[in-house]
């Protein structure tokens, strides 16, 4: 199980007395973080996966190159690690702007398109389209794109109404029951609505969808 492999690799590590002491502290760090893994995702959050990489490099045993091995390649290697994450942080800031502007910022379209570019961070300029744009065609495009990325009970309250504005009614109704089982404050305010005296026609989502509508069509 699970305490046999530690054990195992405890006993593993070798060095002198102090140095095999720090290993294994090092290592019950990094497979205490493992197994919190196996139930959510730790290592999402950068104050989680950089504590665990400095811990599992400390775990790792220290071992002089070969003589034959030249060091050129693990050189390079470590260069272009450097360099991919100085280039994952630029790519970030893109994103990041959407959400933070500076006071001299520019409008949120413009940075809203500049995100959707992104290379790693594009579903997140996706989901601020799908939730800031009305609700239409373009925000269901940024919807569908950033849906099967992150999900929340806003996203799914503005994915059903550009399904409503676009005609597609019963997905709009199929999309609202996922919001109601939420169980969310903003799911549950925007349903109040169907409670309260009609003073106007009530939206299609106040009426559950009629069956269930393949997922894949949401795409």
């Amino acid at each position: 199980g699970f305490a046999a492999i530690c054990r195992e690799a405890l006993m593993a590590l070798s060095g002198d007395e102090g140095d095999q002491a720090m290993r294994r502290a090092a290592l019950v760090m990094v497979l205490m973080i493992s197994l919190h893994s196996l139930l959510e995702y730790p290592l999402w959050y950068a104050y989680f996966l950089l504590p665990a990489c400095f811990a599992l490099g400390l775990a790792l045993p220290a071992r002089a190159p070969a003589a034959a091995a030249p060091a050129l390649p693990w050189q390079v290697i470590g260069g272009l690690l450097i360099a991919g994450s100085a280039f994952a942080v630029w790519d970030y800031h893109r994103v990041v702007v959407i959400y933070a502007p500076a006071e001299d910022a520019t409008p949120l379209n413009a940075r809203i398109a500049d995100g959707q570019r992104s290379v790693f961070f594009s579903h997140q300029a996706d989901y601020a389209a799908a939730t800031s744009f009305p609700p239409g065609q373009q925000a269901l495009a940024a919807t569908r794109r950033t849906a099967f990325s992150l999900i929340d009970a806003r996203l799914l309250m503005h994915w059903s109404r550009s399904l409503e504005a676009t005609g597609d009614i019963e997905g709009a109704r199929f999309v609202a029951d996922r919001l109601r089982e939420f169980r969310n404050p903003t799911g549950d305010g925007w349903f109040a609505s169907c409670e309260e005296a009609a003073s106007a026609p009530p939206m299609p989502q106040c009426t559950r969808a009629s069956g269930v509508v393949d997922w894949r069509s949401l795409r």
